[in-house]
């Protein structure tokens, strides 16, 4: 079990680093100032490390429904800066597609074990 979360991590951590490596601005556009490039940068290694952490969760089955409260809200924080950065980073386009999906998969997780649970009772 121990080799298997191993490898399960390594996924993770290889992934979120070949995505950060896919979306980091290599070029700098002269019109668009230092500081804004910078703040693209972090934000796509925020949303990096998050969608890492939120695959590793997935394959180890331990992202359940009682933390989706504190994901969602790193999810729309970021979602909110991917949006007002998106025209100068092609990268902040893919965080947001991704973050939907992360969205639309919480919310049909989310929905499939309420009403299981309703049934029960």
């Amino acid at each position: 079990m121990k080799i298997l979360k191993q490898f399960q991590f390594w996924t993770s951590l290889i992934s979120g680093m070949a995505f950060f490596t896919i979306i980091y601005p290599y070029q700098h556009d002269m019109y668009i100032g230092p500081l804004h490039t910078m703040i693209c940068v972090m934000l796509n290694g925020a949303s990096t490390i998050l969608f890492a952490v939120i695959l590793y969760l997935i394959l180890t089955k331990r992202f359940v429904v009682e933390d989706y409260g504190v994901y969602l809200w790193f999810l729309i924080l970021l979602a909110v800066g991917h949006g007002i950065f998106a025209f100068m980073n092609w990268g902040s386009w893919l965080c947001l597609g991704i973050t939907a999906v992360i969205l639309v998969y919480m919310a049909i997780t989310y929905v499939r074990i309420k009403n299981a649970r309703n049934e029960e009772c």
